[in-house]
């Protein structure tokens, strides 16, 4: 028996109608799966957000790097200056800079500051690595230095309203300085 045209034409239209209900129950089924999937995706991502991430490194470069506490707050921070010099700061819950090291031109120096990041304690070298030590009170301004002056000895100098107190190893000098008034040796250089 030989299919007419419109036999085969038929046939063809059962066989589209027959493969357009299985792809429609298909498409039922993905209709479940695609929100299923992005749900999946979306708990996947936040379980991932919740982790920190561990960079397992020889080393890592940067012009900054911050360490935060478990709150996300800035406790300590390690960068460079605009003149590509190194420093690290430490702050407390405040957010205020409470120990700096850095190195500068000059030196090496440690500060320690109070909780208006007033640097009160100083210690540092300068250019030909004699050390010294500043304390400075609340107004910023140094009360006492105990530094190694340039020939090598102890030289401690007492700062107040009043005047200065200035002790020089290497001479033996004790020199009280009033405020506004002439220095007075208490004691002469020995020679």
């Amino acid at each position: 028996m030989i299919d007419t045209p419109q036999d085969q034409a038929q046939q063809t239209i059962a066989r589209l109608t027959s493969r357009l209900e299985r792809t429609e129950k298909d498409l039922k089924g993905l209709r479940f799966a695609i929100p299923g999937l992005a749900v999946l995706a979306v708990v996947a991502l936040f379980v991932r957000l919740d982790k920190p991430t561990v960079i397992s490194a020889k080393s890592v470069n940067a012009e900054s790097f911050a360490v935060r506490s478990a709150r996300g707050d800035i406790v300590a921070q390690f960068g460079a200056g605009r003149d590509g010099s190194p420093s690290i700061v430490f702050l407390d819950a405040n957010k205020k800079i409470r120990l700096m090291a850095s190195v500068g031109t000059s030196g090496p120096s440690v500060s320690l500051m109070d909780a208006q990041e007033v640097s009160r304690a100083t210690l540092s070298l300068n250019d030909k690595f004699d050390p010294s030590l500043t304390m400075s009170n609340a107004d910023k301004l140094p009360r006492s230095v105990f530094a190694i002056d340039t020939a090598g000895s102890g030289h401690l100098v007492l700062y107040s309203s009043a005047g200065g107190l200035d002790l020089a190893a290497s001479d033996g000098r004790v020199r009280w300085t009033p405020s506004g008034g002439a220095p007075v040796d208490a004691l002469p250089a020995t020679k």
